[in-house]
């Protein structure tokens, strides 16, 4: 049975408001156009790919248009699913169930080490 661990005092409550989305996103835009092992990640592995006798240049492109379009739909797709289950998981009987599972798991992982023979 789940019950309440006292921990310690309840959290304060956040006192700022938390940034809109569009912020959000020109910091995160931000942060990977600076970052550089982005540059240094398509211009060693997306040449490879590029078939003989076809623009270098044009083709690589391409390639990372698709790429940061599939990127984008994939966080799009996340961020949205994390959104969506973020009240679920604070939910008391939520975090019980997820404290039980991990339980289970932990003891799994121990029964496994007891009876490993190497």
């Amino acid at each position: 049975m789940c019950r309440p661990s006292p921990v310690g005092p309840e959290p304060a409550e956040q006192t700022t408001t938390p940034a809109g989305r569009s912020s959000a996103f020109r910091a995160g835009m931000g942060t990977n156009l600076l970052n550089p092992k982005a540059g240094v990640f398509y211009m060693s592995l997306i040449p490879q790919f590029v078939p003989p006798g076809t623009p270098m240049i044009s083709t690589t492109l391409l390639f990372t248009a698709i790429d940061v379009i599939e990127l984008a739909a994939w966080y799009w797709i996340l961020s949205h699913a994390a959104s969506a289950l973020g009240t679920r998981i604070q939910r008391p009987v939520f975090r019980c169930r997820l404290e039980q599972l991990t339980g289970v798991a932990f003891l799994g992982f121990a029964a496994v080490l007891l009876t490993y023979r190497p």
